[in-house]
């Protein structure tokens, strides 16, 4: 029993004593409060949510799905934030949208990423009633999958050999063969 609890009891004792009934008594547990605050008695800590498994980075090619979880001891909810490659800030994300949705609270699924995806960090806002915590951010890479748009012959052929020019995506233009 912690300290208001047990002066609480006390005064009640003090009031009626065993044999007084609960009803009589409770009119008394207010001002008995308020007594307690005033002389400074201890009130119950809430203990702030624990998370106890933290979403992990994740890597996918561009256009596929993205999906992140988090776990809490002792959350009454949990909220979804995201902060772009070039933001300085999180914002809350709403509990869906088109690209995204939010399931059981704590998971959160993007859908057909995007190149404003890459690099964007997502964390779990835990709250309880000792206040809120936020999960360590984890970070979407995005990988832009190699295709190839056109491959032609150069026009300049090279001695001992031809050279071929390729065009696309996923690759630098200065990669050799």
């Amino acid at each position: 029993m912690g300290a208001f609890a047990r002066f609480c009891a006390a005064v009640l004792r003090g009031l009626g004593g065993v044999a007084g009934s609960v009803q009589a008594n409770a009119r008394h547990i207010l001002p008995i409060a308020v007594l307690a605050l005033l002389i400074g008695a201890a009130a119950p800590v809430m203990a702030q949510p624990v998370v106890t498994l933290q979403p992990r980075d994740v890597t996918t090619n561009l256009g596929a799905d993205a999906f992140f979880s988090v776990r809490a001891y002792g959350a009454d909810g949990v909220t979804w934030q995201r902060k772009g490659a070039t933001d300085t800030d999180f914002v809350d994300m709403a509990p869906s949208s088109p690209a995204w949705s939010v399931y059981g609270a704590s998971n959160l699924m993007l859908f057909f990423t995007d190149d404003s995806d890459d690099g964007a960090h997502y964390r779990a806002a835990v709250f309880g009633p000792g206040g809120t915590v936020y999960s360590t951010p984890a970070i979407l890479t995005l990988y832009v999958p190699i295709s190839v748009t056109s491959l032609a012959p150069s026009v300049v052929p090279l001695a001992g050999g031809a050279s071929v020019v390729i065009t696309g995506q996923g690759f630098s233009s200065a990669s050799k063969v």
